[in-house]
């Protein structure tokens, strides 16, 4: 759980940088930490910005440090790590569809949809470029498109998100009575997976 595995992941963060303190790894995951358990955004900050000064080709840096950046509203910066992520690794379909994200976050859904549209044509089954892909869609009120997108989602993962969001794209295109039928689908999804969860 997050109340363990975080302040056992400090203290190994910190052991490591005691060892030696240009680790860019070290600092990166002290960052995340800082951001995301702490909620200290000045170290957090700090740390990022070490673990690129100390290793500006460690890819990981540049996502996280994108990701803190899109939480602050500095939408252009957070695009402008997310883009070197990319370029770190342009074989990576996790840096890509991180680019797409941070378009959508960043409310630049054109670009989210061009990103989402790339990844796809080279492999049709991923998952998180369904889903941002969707989203940007339905951001732009494309609805067809973006129950598209989910539909297909929930078809290749069976993933509860998946339907979630097919559900809310159903609501807000006025198709209340396909909304109703996935909310009832989650619900008796999250009751069977109670239920599986007592048998052990």
């Amino acid at each position: 759980e997050p109340k363990d595995g975080f302040p056992k992941a400090k203290e190994a963060a910190i052991k490591a940088l005691e060892m030696d303190d240009t680790l860019a790894e070290a600092h990166t995951s002290l960052a995340f930490i800082k951001f995301r358990w702490d909620r200290d955004r000045v170290e957090a900050e700090r740390e990022f910005q070490l673990a690129i000064k100390h290793k500006p080709t460690y890819a990981p840096a540049h996502q996280w440090y994108s990701s803190y950046l899109v939480a602050l509203e500095r939408f252009d910066e957070a695009v402008a790590e997310a883009k070197r992520t990319s370029e770190l690794e342009p074989l990576s379909f996790t840096a890509s569809s991180h680019l797409g994200w941070i378009f959508y976050l960043s409310g630049r859904n054109d670009e989210a949809i061009a990103q989402c549209a790339k990844i796809l044509n080279l492999d049709p089954s991923s998952f998180p470029a369904r889903r941002y892909l969707g989203l940007a869609y339905e951001q732009k009120g494309m609805y067809p498109q973006a129950i598209d997108q989910f539909q297909q989602g929930v078809k290749l993962s069976g993933s509860p998100l998946m339907l979630a969001l097919l559900g809310h794209a159903y609501a807000v295109s006025g198709k209340t009575a396909e909304a109703r039928q996935v909310l009832s689908d989650l619900h008796d999804l999250s009751a069977s997976q109670v239920a599986e969860s007592r048998r052990y």
